[in-house]
């Protein structure tokens, strides 16, 4: 798993992005991995294309947020999401890890340790959840 620092976005990029984000986000979300310390974006390759990405914010030491996770659908179901979690839970040496999800999500969190919490319908008609992994 590499980070993504690229001044021009992959069109790989840009479609997991996609499906973490809103379109019209995409581009906004990848220039705040490029001119903010505190988040680093990290892509996972296969075949030399991005099939997988994770972006992480930095809230204090020893402590995240993932503000985007994306696997590739051709690739699901082949544990990324958790391999890209563990890599920079080591990589950062996290003892935190937090990230806000729909319900669809939840499952995902869930397996990997998350302890979950109701958020509530933050947008209308969206019901939100709060995931917390802590070491």
């Amino acid at each position: 798993m590499d980070k993504v620092i690229d001044n021009i976005i992959d069109i790989h990029i840009f479609k997991l992005l996609e499906l973490a984000t809103s379109t019209d986000r995409v581009i906004n979300e990848y220039n705040c991995y490029r001119q903010t310390e505190k988040r680093t974006l990290y892509g996972w390759k296969s075949d030399n294309i991005y099939v997988a990405c994770i972006g992480i914010e930095m809230i204090e030491s020893h402590h995240a947020e993932i503000k985007h996770i994306a696997v590739a659908p051709n690739c699901r179901n082949e544990q990324l999401g958790s391999k890209m979690i563990h890599h920079v839970v080591q990589q950062l040496r996290l003892q935190r890890l937090i990230a806000e999800t729909d319900y669809e999500a939840v499952g995902f969190y869930k397996s990997y340790g998350f302890a979950i919490s109701c958020l509530g319908e933050k947008y209308p008609g969206v019901e939100r959840f709060l995931c917390v992994w802590e070491k």
